[in-house]
């Protein structure tokens, strides 16, 4: 694709972007108003102007169209390069704590780690405060974001931290028919963390056939350990053990589940859950969630 095509390409996105979400932006740009000024640093909008209480302190250049989302999301879309967008995001009063990028040899192979429930995003912090951020698109960027309250984990086994301070977040929600399946990561102090995808029915159990957890023991931070993985080597680098659990009973495995369908939240309880080697012996998981919002499969 030609400079010329792209440049078009991105204006016309640009401007259909302003028109669709003209109605829900309290200020947009066009031609007779001012474009939206960044939320921090010189000639900031005044505190809370632009964003949610919950995301203040985020820097907003005018290329960006940030919308809220019922709950407590946000939901961030420009034409520029993704990496610009996350340069952005950790430029005010936050600060990138986290961050899982694909592997630049993996460029063409996206497909492959989104399959392995990795996908693009950032933890930022600013004080004892959390906002995750998932990432999508490439020269097109969207990114979603949510607050993280205070979050206690549970991993329990032999070597195991067990109940510990932490962060969880969810990735991804898709409904199929009644069933719910959602993605997360999670992380720990004790630097335990997980990610993992599993399929909730609407009564709350969860199928054994469609859990995919992986236990990530690490020295670092959890998707930082993830971004720097040699993917084609047989085992991973020293500090750093990936250990893949399933279940044959899933009895005791469940989801309480609140709020509105469109946003389910909720704790998942996984028991019983083992690794193919056999090294870490019986592995109980317990892990808050909450959907920013649900997309259908296929969709």
């Amino acid at each position: 694709m030609s400079t010329t095509t792209s440049d078009h390409r991105r204006r016309v996105l640009t401007g259909l972007l302003a028109t669709v979400l003209a109605t829900v932006l309290a200020a947009c740009t066009s031609d007779h108003t001012p474009a939206p000024r960044p939320t921090t640093g010189a000639g900031a909008n005044p505190p809370g102007a632009a964003l949610p209480a919950g995301f203040a302190g985020l820097y907003v250049t005018p290329e960006v169209i940030a919308v809220p989302l019922p709950g407590d999301g946000l939901r961030m879309v420009t034409a520029q390069r993704c990496d610009r967008l996350v340069d952005m995001l950790g430029a005010g009063q936050w600060y990138v704590a986290d961050e899982l990028r694909y592997p630049k040899e993996a460029a063409a192979s996206q497909e492959v780690f989104s399959g392995l429930g990795l996908m693009p995003a950032l933890l930022l912090r600013r004080g004892d405060r959390r906002v995750f951020a998932t990432i999508e698109g490439a020269t097109d960027c969207t990114a979603t974001l949510t607050t993280l309250p205070a979050q206690e984990i549970t991993v329990s086994g032999a070597g195991m931290p067990g109940t510990r301070p932490g962060w969880a977040a969810t990735t991804r929600c898709y409904r199929s028919g009644g069933d719910l399946s959602v993605s997360f990561y999670f992380d720990t102090d004790a630097h335990v963390g997980a990610i993992g995808t599993v399929t909730i029915a609407a009564d709350g159990s969860v199928s054994d056939e469609d859990l995919s957890i992986t236990v990530v023991q690490h020295t670092g931070a959890l998707m930082n350990t993830l971004s720097g993985l040699d993917w084609s080597a047989p085992k991973p680098k020293k500090g750093v053990t990936l250990s893949e659990l399933t279940a044959e009973d899933v009895d005791g495995a469940k989801a309480s589940m609140t709020g509105p369908a469109e946003r389910p939240a909720g704790t998942l309880t996984l028991p019983a859950l083992s690794d193919d080697a056999g090294k870490l012996g019986e592995v109980s998981i317990t892990v808050p969630f909450a959907c920013a919002e649900v997309g259908t499969l296929g969709a």
